[in-house]
């Protein structure tokens, strides 16, 4: 069930908590990516990202977030943001440059 996977999955949520919080109080240039529950489609699709965790959908494939992290790794605009994923209607490129403007 999903709850299970949701329990299952409580240190891996504890850890990143505590880890993004480390990462804002350093002076290293970061960006957070927050992705929902990963499918293992196999493109990227389109995807929603946005700053508020409230507007997300509820999964989005493991091609998207990793294309995103490559993305992501040449881009100093996304410095110093936290980036909530979903599966949604823009290139990755686009829902980026919406996020970041």
């Amino acid at each position: 069930s999903y709850w299970g996977k949701v329990d299952g999955m409580k240190p891996y949520y504890t850890a990143k908590h505590y880890a993004d919080l480390e990462l804002k109080r350093s002076s290293l240039d970061y960006t957070i990516l927050r992705p929902v529950l990963l499918t293992d489609d196999d493109e990227a699709g389109k995807v929603l990202m946005t700053e508020n965790p409230d507007e997300v959908g509820s999964e989005i494939p493991r091609q998207a977030v990793a294309e995103t992290v490559l993305t992501v790794l040449k881009d100093p605009k996304t410095y110093g943001k936290v980036i909530e994923m979903s599966k949604g209607e823009d290139k990755i490129a686009d829902a980026l440059a919406k996020v970041c403007s």
